[in-house]
C-alpha cells in the first residue's frame, strides 16, 4: 500500500534580507576613473582595462563612501586562458585594513564568469590585484618531434593589459 499522509502541512521559507551595498567609485593605478557600468552591465565584451607594468603587475581600486562589509564578488578577466595553458597572471582581492592593503581571497583567472565567496571583510577600500602566475605551467604537448620547427598557434602576444569585464562585489551569503 502506497504511503499516506493527513492533516496539515506548511512549508515556511523566509528570505535573508540583505542590504545592498551603496556605489563604489572605481579608479585604476594611475587614478583614471572607471564608469561602475561598464564593470556590472552584460557585456562581457567591453570592461575597464588595467594596464600592467613590465612585471605583470597592475591594479583597480574600488572604494565606497563608508565601510562596507563584502562577502563576495563576481569576476571575469576574458581571453586569459588559452587551450593547454594557465593564465599567465592571476587575480587577488585585496582590503584595505588599518591602512595596509590585506589579503582577502586568491581568485582564479578562467575563460567563464566566476562567483568567489569569503569570509566578510569590512572596510573602505578593495583592491583587484592582478600579477605574474608564478604558478605558470609551460605547454609540453605540442613541443613536436626533435628537430621539428614547433609553430605556438594559441600564444598570447606581450601582455601590457588586461581587461576586466564584470567585477561586482556583493554583501551577501552565497
Amino acid at each position: 500500500e502506497p504511503p499516506a499522509a493527513s492533516g496539515r502541512v506548511a512549508v515556511l521559507a523566509v528570505p535573508l534580507a540583505q542590504p545592498e551595498l551603496p556605489q563604489a567609485r572605481y579608479a585604476l593605478s594611475d587614478n583614471a576613473v572607471v564608469q561602475p557600468s561598464s564593470l556590472s552591465d552584460s557585456d562581457l565584451a567591453h570592461g575597464a582595462v588595467i594596464t600592467l607594468d613590465a612585471d605583470l603587475a597592475g591594479a583597480m581600486v574600488a572604494s565606497y563612501n563608508r565601510p562596507v562589509t563584502v562577502r563576495n564578488l563576481r569576476l571575469a578577466i576574458p581571453g586569459m586562458v588559452q587551450p593547454f595553458r594557465s593564465s599567465p597572471v592571476r587575480a587577488l582581492l585585496e582590503a584595505r585594513v588599518d591602512g595596509q592593503w590585506a589579503k582577502v581571497a586568491d581568485l582564479p583567472v578562467t575563460a567563464v564568469v566566476g562567483t568567489h565567496a569569503f569570509a566578510p571583510v569590512t572596510a573602505r577600500e578593495f583592491r583587484l590585484r592582478i600579477e605574474r602566475n608564478p604558478d605558470i605551467v609551460q605547454p609540453t604537448e605540442m613541443d613536436g618531434a626533435p628537430g621539428a620547427t614547433a609553430v605556438d598557434i594559441f600564444a598570447i602576444s606581450e601582455l601590457t593589459s588586461v581587461e576586466v569585464a564584470d567585477f561586482r562585489l556583493g554583501a551577501d551569503h552565497r
